[in-house]
């Protein structure tokens, strides 16, 4: 086909591509079902409204019980859960829950591609706020030990040590990698708290409208 005669002349010039997708990046599914309602679902993961957060999960409950083996959408299922634990969820029954939904979807992912990054920063990030940084604390060893200067990885370390009685450990830290810090919103939320309790008030508040820049 055409696009084979291209591809294969792009290759010849330039060589293969260096970046290969992650398993959870990867749209692969023998049921066009489960792709439709993991497609519906993605137009609906950035929302704040309770509504559109049902009818997202319920899209992505449906592809993964169509095609349990379908990655890209436990990864987003779990997606869905962090961020409803850190910006939706108030009652605690709803978060355990969420909670134990993300874990048991990144697991699925974990479970064949037990190195992404992602995944295991998601797996610690969910520890985080299901209030277990004892269960976090192993994964962010590993994370640390693999990309120190991750911005995701940066934020979750900070929220661990801050968990732990650690604030001035994770202000220190948070401080040392700035630069990384300085592109994630969970960082700077958790820096500009770090900073207001040491006193230095005009630093957080200069953090906090960094974040709301970024956000």
């Amino acid at each position: 086909s055409l696009v084979s005669v291209a591809t294969a002349a792009l290759t010849r010039a330039f060589g293969r591509p260096s970046y290969e997708a992650a398993p959870h990046e990867r749209i692969l599914s023998r049921s066009p079902a489960a792709i439709n309602a993991y497609l519906r679902a993605l137009s609906g993961l950035e929302a704040f409204d309770r509504l559109t957060a049902e009818r997202t999960e319920d899209a992505l409950l449906t592809a993964v019980r169509l095609d349990p083996t379908f990655l890209a959408a436990h990864y987003r299922l779990a997606t869905h859960a962090l961020r409803q634990l850190t910006w939706l969820a108030q009652r605690d029954a709803e978060r355990e829950r969420l909670y134990k939904q993300g874990l048991a979807a990144v697991g699925q992912v974990l479970m064949r591609a037990p190195y992404d990054l992602q995944a295991l920063t998601m797996l610690a990030a969910l520890h985080v706020q299901g209030d277990a940084p004892s269960l976090a604390q192993p994964v962010v060893s590993v994370l640390r030990a693999r990309a120190p200067d991750n911005p995701d990885v940066v934020a979750v370390e900070a929220q661990v040590l801050r968990m732990t009685g650690r604030g001035s450990d994770a202000l220190q830290r948070l401080r040392a990698r700035g630069g990384a810090a300085d592109v994630s919103v969970e960082a700077l939320l958790v820096l500009a708290e770090l900073e207001r309790h040491a006193g230095n008030v005009r630093q957080a508040c200069r953090l906090l409208n960094r974040a709301v820049v970024l956000d």
